[in-house]
């Protein structure tokens, strides 16, 4: 899944006279990418996720602004749908990204800007109000100091983070975007095509073959979903090689991959373990290991069986 998160650094307003224009603005954006099912922003956890008490000037909140507009005004309607559509805390699954953000401090012009640093951690998009002439930007360039606790070194460098502010910001990124999409599909059906050669030892379940033909899954997720899949052929072939009996333990040390079983309460309950039961070859297993390498909580859930590695489920987290 796609997202934007929120710069919530380009808030508060620098004039009041600027608020009217740069919020419309900021409406009429999220409404185009809603279009094309790009709607859910995440916003740092000190800020209102009903957005409505969101400090935008001087005891000036969105809710001062959005009052201004009838019951029936497309302006309501656009705001309630932002937000269902809002998810907060920012990291709210990334375990791996989350880590690496408490190793991080994130700089633009001087100032600690965590928001923006997630955004490159998570690959996602900044989304912000038009607010003062330093935000009108399609990117941004911020410092990352990132501590590797392994050698306790800082290691310092500049990475680009891409914003949405106008229309044309939108269009320009959300064209990568799409571009993205069709490679991902030709990639996936020069893989698909050949895929019992390329990777021997990887079975995929109709369902999952049928989501990767239809290239559901956005850029970053659709990248790794195939890491994930050269990296557990690999460990059965490594395995086969040296006469080793397939397990989970050695499959998660020789893939590095974050794999976990899942929890007593998922598997004592009927009905949520029927939702990673799935059917392979006429007989029902319980698919209860699954990788987290994935952006927004998506999982692939797999199976071993006997010299084999079953992919049962890619996609957004299963109940629990």
């Amino acid at each position: 899944m796609e997202y934007f998160i929120l710069n919530d650094y380009s808030l508060p307003f620098d004039k009041e006279e600027n608020i009217d224009a740069a919020l419309r603005l900021f409406f009429d954006v999220y409404r185009a990418s809603s279009t094309v099912n790009f709607k859910t922003i995440r916003i740092s956890n000190n800020l209102d996720s009903g957005w409505f008490s969101i400090p935008i000037y001087n005891n000036y909140y969105i809710r001062n602004w959005i009052n201004q507009f009838n019951e029936n005004d497309d302006y309501r309607r656009r705001i309630k749908s932002l937000i269902t559509s809002t998810q907060s805390p920012i990291f709210s699954v990334e375990k791996i990204e989350a880590e690496r953000a408490i190793l991080s401090d994130f700089v633009y012009k001087g100032k600690a800007v965590p928001s923006l640093g997630a955004c490159h951690l998570l690959n996602q998009l900044a989304f912000s109000f038009n607010s003062n002439t330093k935000w009108n930007a399609d990117s941004f360039q911020i410092e990352h100091q990132e501590l590797k606790d392994e050698s306790c070194a800082i290691e310092q460098s500049l990475v680009t983070v891409n914003n949405v502010t106008t229309f044309t910001h939108w269009e320009e990124h959300y064209s990568v975007i799409k571009q993205q999409k069709i490679q991902n599909l030709q990639e996936s059906k020069t893989f698909l095509d050949d895929f019992e050669h390329i990777f021997e030892h990887v079975k995929l379940l109709p369902n999952v073959k049928r989501s990767l033909e239809r290239g559901e899954f956005p850029p970053v997720f659709h990248q790794r979903i195939w890491e994930a899949i050269t990296s557990l052929n690999a460990y059965v072939i490594d395995s086969l090689e040296k006469e080793i009996a397939l397990s989970y333990t050695h499959a998660i040390s020789f893939t590095q991959l974050d794999i976990s079983d899942e929890s007593t309460t998922t598997k004592n309950n009927p009905k949520l373990k029927n939702h990673r039961v799935f059917r392979y070859k006429r007989e029902r297993h319980f698919f209860r290991y699954h990788i987290k390498n994935f952006p927004s909580s998506q999982r692939m859930h797999f199976l071993i069986l006997e010299n084999e590695i079953i992919i049962g489920y890619i996609g957004k987290h299963l109940p629990t």
